[in-house]
């Protein structure tokens, strides 16, 4: 959704929502981020001994199993781009268009705020000026 803060919109179908990712630009530099750059994401779902999500608007497609989703960006885990870009390719272009009106609704709702995409997975939403990364960290 934007490269500088590096933000990231995470889709659950389970729940109808985006959760946003805000990451250190460098690694948007890193892996060639761009405005509009298509990522797969990979759902972790709880529902044991969690307080649901306050960051997450859910839709009306909301399955209603989940209260505490977790995005991992599965670009970042895998050197398989083959296979990324098929599923990417499976995806209609229609639900790329929700998911990223989804998105623009959600900084509209939660103006400067995002997750730390390096962080612990399930943590809401705070404000992006806030956010510290690990400085162990290493992107390169």
């Amino acid at each position: 959704m934007s490269v500088s803060p590096l933000l990231v919109a995470c889709y659950t179908d389970d729940m109808d929502a985006i959760a946003m990712l805000h990451f250190p630009e460098e690694l948007g530099y890193k892996f060639g981020w761009t405005l509009g750059r298509k990522l797969i994401v990979t759902a972790a779902y709880n529902n044991l001994f969690m307080k649901a999500n306050k960051d997450l608007d859910c839709g009306p497609r909301n399955s209603g199993k989940f209260k505490a989703y977790g995005p991992i960006i599965a670009d970042l885990y895998t050197d398989n781009t083959e296979r990324l870009e098929r599923k990417k390719r499976e995806i209609p272009q229609e639900k790329w268009a929700y998911v990223e009106s989804m998105a623009r609704q959600y900084m509209a709702n939660h103006p400067g705020m995002a997750r730390n995409g390096l962080g612990y997975p399930y943590a809401d939403a705070e404000p992006i000026e806030d956010i510290k990364f690990n400085p162990r960290i290493k992107l390169d």
